[in-house]
């Protein structure tokens, strides 16, 4: 039921307390309100960064800049709707604060609205194929409801862009460790051949030496020769050698710039992922094709509804009648409570509906900790570098100033 409660308002939200309240449900477990995030990618982020630091300085706090950013914008939108799901739990207590004639009052509509439904479900048994809650609610969202199902698609599409990106860019890293690798292989290989030569050549010249000094032999001619060939072989050495220590620095940087595309990726999917499933949640559904699959029958009854709209005259005269009373209280967003008459009449409803909206909030609680411990670590390393490096304080503020 608590999806029912998720359309934003026009109006400013103001700033928010984070401190818990009266509603707050100490007793959910910790493992029913996690939002999906594997918190230790920042650590891993972080970690995996310090060796490519090195590289650019300046590449490195545009890289956190846009993370900052980011991460700053998750919170911004969470604490909106952290602000609404607020304003819905306001509503439900001052709903069950009501007592003497605004109860008896808010009751009436509510039993009335209550049989005029069930009237309504007989006469059309439309609840055969679509519950009355999930109509209503694509009923309160038929215009916002064709931009839902696009942006929960391309939400979708995103992720799974990610993914593949994630995959291709751990398989060029690997690729370029293996590279890294075999470089260092040859290095050493060409270390070995340079000693193996440096002592036979060594024990070549000094057998040669000794033949032309103790045993009155001209070596003059395979002396010459000897060294030539040594000197040709180790200049021959030294260009692999050189080549090689090439190789492999131009692959670590590929490696390191690999690293920090990585890292970027990750985060990108942690936060694209949060919303998705929070989107999920919101609506009630698994993925886009059950919501898609909730329009068309939406669509399809509405139609087979239409022919019975004069009979629905006085069930929305009464809705309206309550939203007029409801909105007299001050009620944050009076056009929910037609379909939640159920809470208004029955405790347990209500208990429901608190229990999902603090669900709700719990992980918009979750996903703003984590963007802001994101935001600060990011923080730190800038600071970090500027500390280690002051002679580039002054480029760095200017890529900061930017952002």
């Amino acid at each position: 039921m608590g999806w029912l409660f998720g359309r934003k308002k026009k109006e400013e939200i103001e700033e928010l307390d984070f401190s818990e309240n009266e509603y707050s449900l100490d007793y959910v477990d910790e493992d029913a309100v996690y939002l999906s995030i594997d918190k230790g990618i920042i650590e891993e982020v972080l970690e995996e960064e310090k060796d490519s630091r090195n590289i650019d300085k300046t590449s490195y706090i545009e890289n956190c800049c846009e993370q900052m950013a980011a991460c700053s914008k998750r919170i911004d939108d969470a604490k909106q709707e952290y602000a609404m799901v607020n304003n819905y739990l306001n509503d439900i207590q001052t709903i069950e604060s009501l007592e003497g004639d605004k109860k008896r009052d808010l009751h009436y509509y509510a039993k009335r609205i209550k049989t005029l439904n069930e009237g309504k479900k007989e006469l059309k048994q439309f609840t055969t194929k679509m519950p009355g809650d999930k109509y209503l609610y694509m009923q309160q969202n038929e215009d916002k409801m064709p931009t839902i199902l696009k942006e929960m698609k391309e939400s979708e599409d995103l992720c799974q862009q990610i993914k593949m990106d994630l995959h291709n860019i751990e398989g060029e890293k690997f690729a370029l460790r293996q590279e890294e690798a075999y470089a260092v292989r040859m290095i050493n290989v060409v270390k070995s051949i340079f000693k193996i030569l440096l002592l036979t050549m060594g024990i070549i010249i000094v057998a040669l030496f000794m033949a032309h000094f103790y045993m009155d032999m001209d070596m003059r001619v395979p002396i010459y020769g000897t060294v030539m060939i040594a000197v040709a072989s180790f200049a021959v050495v030294l260009v692999l050698n050189q080549k090689y220590y090439k190789e492999m620095k131009i692959v670590g940087m590929k490696r390191q710039k690999a690293v920090r595309l990585l890292n970027k990726y990750r985060l990108r999917f942690v936060n694209a992922q949060s919303i998705l499933d929070y989107t999920y949640e919101k609506n009630g559904v698994k993925n886009s094709y059950e919501l898609a699959e909730m329009w068309s029958l939406y669509l399809s009854v509405k139609k087979e509804q239409e022919a019975y709209e004069k009979n629905n005259d006085e069930l929305y005269k009464t809705i309206a009648a309550m939203e007029d009373f409801l909105n007299g209280l001050h009620i944050f967003d009076a056009s929910v409570w037609p379909a939640q008459v159920d809470a208004i009449l029955e405790g347990r409803e209500m208990t429901e509906i608190r229990h999902t909206l603090n669900v709700r909030r719990q992980k918009l609680r979750k996903s703003i900790e984590f963007n802001m411990n994101t935001v600060d670590r990011y923080k730190a390393q800038v600071k970090n570098v500027m500390k280690k490096r002051p002679e580039l304080a002054a480029e760095i503020m200017a890529v900061l100033d930017r952002y």
